[in-house]
């Protein structure tokens, strides 16, 4: 449901505004009502300030609204609110909407902190102080976050990161050839689906159901593996058509040189990627005289003693 933005009247009078309508009203005899008009302030808001100056008189009379003692946290409180609910997006597990509503409400009664009667009947926080409060501090916003898997999270660690350069740098200063950037290179795997999502298109208002035309309702996919030189030059990729035996029509329209196989799940696999290797040595003119570095992840299809040996 889309949340109706409304225009905020509170707090739209000036304190300057406010102290005019109050002198026109004690000192020039004006009614509250027409020093309302003048000022463009309603004489019911008017009337409480003219009551103060009149009990105080010569007093220092605040001629606006103070919000700050409606809020439920200090600002002290909101930085380290903030700073909790950044620390668990950082570490992936981040809050939704109504974790840090939730939150919020846990926190305000570990502090004895004066709530509204909804926050205590729900055991939550409103959605309206949870826009005010990102509209305060500034930095918080909502995000769709990537899936990731936990053993991607356990392994990413400062340790392992460092480890991996310090790998990287052995192999680099083993001779002065690789030290150029086109004998590095990194590879990776990405699935191309056949049907394309459809865009959004203008239609009949109110029409039940709009579709556009596609090469089929389901997809295959098909894998695809390409090596970028750290110099921005690319070997030509390698295409796994998800059939039991390639045909030379599939690589119709892909770039020259592109190795293709096939699979029926379309997917790579270990005998595969000896293929890949091996394509990958023919077109970057990798020698014992003449080495290249192929970085790439350590998916298991990757991994095996052939793997190895071609290498």
């Amino acid at each position: 449901m889309v949340r109706i933005k409304k225009n905020r009247k509170i707090g739209a009078t000036s304190k300057e505004a406010m102290a005019r309508a109050v002198r026109l009203t004690i000192e020039e005899n004006h009614s509250l009502r027409q020093a309302g008009e003048i000022c463009g302030i309603k004489f019911q808001t008017l009337a409480r300030y003219v009551k103060k100056a009149r009990n105080d008189p010569g007093g220092n009379i605040i001629m606006e609204p103070n919000y700050a003692n409606r809020q439920v946290f200090s600002e002290d409180d909101e930085i380290m609110l903030a700073e909790y609910i950044i620390t668990c997006s950082k570490m992936a597990y981040g809050l939704t909407t109504e974790g840090v509503k939730k939150l919020a409400y846990q926190f305000a009664a570990a502090n004895n902190r004066k709530v509204p009667d909804s926050w205590k009947a729900n055991k939550t926080a409103g959605s309206e102080w949870l826009r005010s409060f990102r509209k305060r501090r500034g930095n918080l916003s909502i995000r769709q976050p990537e899936q990731c898997s936990l053993s991607r999270l356990t392994s990413l660690n400062e340790f392992n990161v460092k480890q991996f350069y310090v790998n990287l740098k052995s192999i680099l200063e083993k001779t002065d050839k690789l030290k150029d950037a086109s004998r590095i290179f990194n590879l990776d795997e990405t699935s191309t689906t056949t049907v394309q999502r459809p865009r959004k298109v203008v239609a009949q208002k109110g029409a039940k159901q709009i579709s556009h035309c596609t090469s089929g309702e389901r997809g295959v996919l098909v894998t695809t593996c390409v090596a970028v030189s750290a110099s921005g030059n690319h070997i030509s990729p390698t295409m796994i058509f998800p059939r039991k035996k390639f045909k030379r029509r599939m690589r119709c329209g892909a770039p020259p040189g592109t190795l293709g196989m096939a699979n029926p799940s379309g997917w790579m696999t270990a005998e595969l990627f000896v293929e890949v290797l091996k394509h990958f040595i023919k077109h970057s003119g990798s020698s014992k005289e003449n080495p290249s570095v192929l970085i790439y992840d350590n998916h298991e299809t990757h991994i095996s003693i052939d793997i190895v040996n071609t290498a």
